[in-house]
Order: structure tokens, then C-alpha cells, then sequence
């Protein structure tokens, strides 16, 4: 069998899987609970945009994550391997594709959460909520800042725990729990910034200091009460927003950035051909 109709093959077939599973539903439910809470937060508080970003970028991409590890160990529940070890389709051919399928389950359902937060960006207008919530009176953040926050901080979490979620699943032979445990604790050290640089998966240590100028930038244009958006004016408003929108155009345009996130697209592709080399080694040994 040609390596590209055996790949085509074993997406198709791990697919098959995910669709039949309950696991999307459950990730749908959350990717749609955190786009509308992404969106809102912003609105209501634009002073607190990147800690509602970092925010979001960790649950998001960490449940994403642990949905990851969980679809690829339906395919060993399912003995997808054994399967398709009866047939022609290589080592290669067959980890590559299962790869390939959860990718783009991964990438869906991040899609789907930015599409929620774009959304809700656009249409919530909540004029008259509690006092404690405040009046949303800034503009809309708008589709290109979140496209612009997708591609830096969305995408290279997310293709890293899918690496890294799949890699550990399929060498560890299904130890759910060691690899939910390697993945949260992996999470939550990068974004209290315990880990060094080139390990920083959600990029905290970068826009550490986008949100210093901001809040800077955001003091001189708001007063107190613009600030916790409790008095509904005009045009401090959409200078607020205007800054937002500036700062996370300038955000990520130093090398240390571009350098993180190009490590981080190495990493992933590393553990996927790591994994290629172990089960290669497996199967070529109890042939």
C-alpha cells in the first residue's frame, strides 16, 4: 500500500473513532463556555486584558490537551494498532495519520472557541447588569486582534500538548494518569513562570511586560470609574480599545518570541518522530 493512501487510511479510521466517542460533545461544551467567557471578559474590563487572556489560553488549551490524551487512548481501547498491524500499512504511514486526525480535532475545536469569542465580542451588549459587573460601554475588540491572539498564543500550546499528549499516550502504552498528571503539571509551571524560557508554553514571560505598558497607557486615558466601567463614556472608550488593539499588534514581535514559538514547533514534530522510532522499534522486535 502507497505511504500516503495508508496515512489517508489510519486518519480515516481514528476519525471513525472520535466521531462514535462522547468526548467532542464534552470539549465542544467547553470550548464554548470559555470563547463566551473570553469575550465578555474582555468587554466588561478591558484594564485586565492579558491576565483574561492568559486566563484563557491556559484552560483552553490544557483541556484540549487532556481531550487529546484521552481520544488517542480510544484507538488502543478499540486495539486500532493490532488492526491495522494485520494489514499492509507502515509504522510511518500509520502514527503519522493518527497524528494528523487528532490535529485536526485539536485545531477544530480551538477554532471553535475563538469563533465563540468573536462572536460574543460582537453582539454582548449588556447595558443594565448588576452593579458589581459594571456597564459594557467599550467597543468591540474585533475579528483581527483575536485572529492576531489565535496564531501567537492559541496555536503552539495547542500543537505542543497534542504532540506531547499523543507521544506519551502511545510510548506509555495508555498510563492515562502519569501523562494527565506530566501535562497539568507542565501547564501550571509555565504559567506561574517557574520553567526557563525556551519551555514557556503559553508565553507568560512575554507579555508580562505588554500588560505593564498597557495598564500604563490605559491609567493615563481611564479614570477610576471607566476603569471598573461603571459610567458609560465615548471616546475614552475607544481609546482604550484602540491601545488594546495596538499593544497586541506590537506583542510578539521580538526574536526571543519568534525563537519560543519556532522551539515549540520543533518539540512537537521531535516527540511525534520520537514515538515513529519507538513503535518501529516495538513492532520490528516482536515480529
Amino acid at each position: 500500500m502507497k505511504a500516503w493512501k495508508a496515512l489517508v487510511c489510519a486518519f480515516r479510521w481514528e476519525m471513525l473513532l472520535f466521531v462514535r466517542g462522547r468526548i467532542g460533545w464534552i470539549l465542544a461544551v467547553g470550548m464554548l463556555v470559555s470563547g463566551v467567557g473570553e469575550g465578555i471578559s474582555i468587554r466588561l474590563l478591558p484594564i485586565q486584558f492579558w491576565t483574561d487572556v492568559s486566563i484563557s489560553v491556559l484552560l483552553t488549551t490544557l483541556l484540549i490537551t487532556l481531550a487529546i490524551g484521552e481520544i488517542a487512548q480510544q484507538g488502543n481501547e478499540y486495539q486500532g494498532a493490532k488492526l491495522i498491524w494485520s494489514t499492509p500499512i507502515g509504522t510511518t504511514s500509520y502514527l503519522w495519520g493518527k497524528y494528523l486526525c487528532l490535529l485536526t480535532i485539536a485545531l477544530g475545536f480551538s477554532l471553535e472557541q475563538g469563533t465563540v469569542a468573536i462572536l460574543t465580542d460582537w453582539i454582548f451588549v449588556w447595558h443594565w447588569p448588576p452593579l458589581m459587573y459594571g456597564h459594557v460601554a467599550f467597543q468591540s475588540l474585533g475579528i483581527a486582534a483575536y485572529i492576531d491572539l489565535w496564531w501567537k498564543y492559541m496555536l503552539w500550546p495547542m500543537l505542543l500538548g497534542t504532540s506531547l499528549a499523543y507521544s506519551l499516550i502511545t510510548i506509555l502504552k495508555g498510563q492515562q494518569i502519569i501523562v494527565y498528571l506530566a501535562v497539568i503539571i507542565l501547564w501550571i509551571t509555565s504559567y506561574n513562570q517557574v520553567l526557563p524560557g525556551w519551555l514557556d508554553v503559553l508565553g507568560m514571560s512575554f507579555h508580562e511586560k505588554s500588560a505593564g505598558s498597557l495598564a500604563v497607557a490605559l491609567d493615563k486615558v481611564l479614570g477610576p470609574a471607566e476603569q471598573t466601567n461603571l459610567i458609560l463614556t465615548t471616546k475614552p472608550m475607544e481609546t482604550a480599545m484602540n491601545l488594546v488593539r495596538m499593544n497586541i499588534l506590537m506583542e510578539g514581535a521580538s526574536s526571543g518570541f519568534l525563537a519560543n514559538r519556532g522551539e515549540l514547533l520543533l518539540v512537537s514534530l521531535l516527540l511525534v518522530w520520537i514515538t515513529v522510532g519507538v513503535v518501529g522499534w516495538r513492532r520490528q522486535r516482536y515480529v
